[in-house]
């Protein structure tokens, strides 16, 4: 039964990566991964790894803090990613893999 609940966190894992990130690479080089997100002018949204994940944030950034701010979200290795402005800007989260994971954040009004 055990090995049943570990399979199932693994697959959990890999889905909870797809949805944040997407699956598809869109760059040529392998250690990095695109995907989009939309948050509204005021939310918060928290993007990272599964609470029991190994791997560590090294760096995060915004191309632009007048967009969307970022910031290390408590207690799991993600960041919570905060609208400011209507437009889009792009954050870099850099991982202890070597993965550096660029998304690009479309803020809107509610």
């Amino acid at each position: 039964m055990k090995q049943f609940y570990k399979i199932t966190a693994i697959l959990a894992a890999l889905m909870l990566d797809c949805a944040f990130f997407g699956c598809a690479n869109d760059t040529d080089d392998d250690d990095v991964q695109v995907a989009e997100i939309t948050i509204a002018v005021g939310s918060t949204s928290t993007v990272g790894e599964p609470p029991d994940s190994e791997l560590t944030i090294e760096s995060f950034s915004s191309s632009d803090p007048t967009i969307a701010t970022v910031e290390k979200a408590a207690g799991i290795p993600a960041v919570d990613i905060h609208g400011v402005k209507a437009e889009t800007c792009t954050v870099t989260i850099n991982f202890s893999s070597g993965v550096t994971r660029k998304l690009k954040v479309t803020v809107v009004q509610q």
